[in-house]
């Protein structure tokens, strides 16, 4: 991912909804994005050459990048766009899918 040179912060406490345009990728397999409660905030950034793009926030009508991967030596670089903890993911980390979508991401 790529941080824009101004202020990419982007929230509202109606929060925003989430997609997975990749669900067969180890990181996200298996795990029903339809389930995540809003998150209520992000920060906006660009997307790397040879990014896989796994998890999108829609703000208005732009689709923004949430959660991207991409290979890196042996293993594999990802970044997430939101918070883990209750600030814009205070209804993130209530989520029933949480420890495991962390558990997964890390051990893909």
């Amino acid at each position: 991912m790529r941080c824009l040179p101004h202020d990419d912060l982007i929230e509202s406490t109606n929060g925003y909804p989430v997609r997975c345009p990749m669900p067969d990728h180890p990181a996200v397999r298996g795990i029903d994005w339809s389930t995540i409660p809003p998150l209520l905030g992000f920060n906006e950034c660009r997307v790397r050459d040879g990014c896989d793009v796994l998890v999108e926030i829609q703000d208005r009508e732009t689709w923004h990048p949430l959660l991207a991967a991409r290979p890196w030596g042996n293993g594999r670089v990802t970044c997430w766009m939101s918070g883990a903890s209750p600030h814009w993911g205070i209804n993130f980390i209530k989520w029933s899918l949480y420890q495991r979508f962390w558990h997964q991401l890390f051990s893909s």
